[in-house]
Order: structure tokens, then sequence, then C-alpha cells
């Protein structure tokens, strides 16, 4: 199960409390300054996780590989719960 905390070595994932909510959310952050760079979400009309992208934020591959395995793992997390 995904922790409500993930550091890896780009992205700081920081789960949110959702009020009434069966899936979870993160706010993604930079772990160098700790900027806000997008929000992971459960997407209900597709049925998995999306990232809603900051405005004007550059990703390097590195940070997008991070992002993938993220949402990746939520996903079979959620998988395993149907």
């Amino acid at each position: 199960m995904i922790q409500s905390q993930v550091i890896t070595k780009y992205l700081i994932f920081q789960e949110t409390l959702v009020r009434g909510g069966k899936t979870r959310k993160f706010f993604v952050s930079s772990a160098h300054d700790g900027e806000l760079l997008a929000t992971v979400h459960f997407r209900p009309t597709w049925r998995c996780y999306v990232a809603l992208m900051e405005k004007n934020i550059e990703w390097s591959n590195d940070c997008l590989q991070d992002l993938k395995g993220f949402i990746r793992d939520l996903q079979a997390e959620y998988k395993e719960r149907l």
C-alpha cells in the first residue's frame, strides 16, 4: 500500500484528505525546493489515476518516470480493491 507521503529522488508525493472520497489524492512537489508541480487524483470517467500539471512547469524524463511509477502503483492498488 502506498504511504501517505512518498519521497523519490526528484519528487515528494503528499496525500491530502478528500471528503467522502473512496479514492486518494496527492500533491506532487519538487524534492529540491518544495514547489508544487502537480496533483494526482482519480478520474472516475476513465477509472484511473491521472496527473493534473501546474502551468509552466518543465519536467525532465527522470521526474516523469517517478510520476509514472507512482501513478502505476496507485492504479495497481486501486485494481486490487475491486
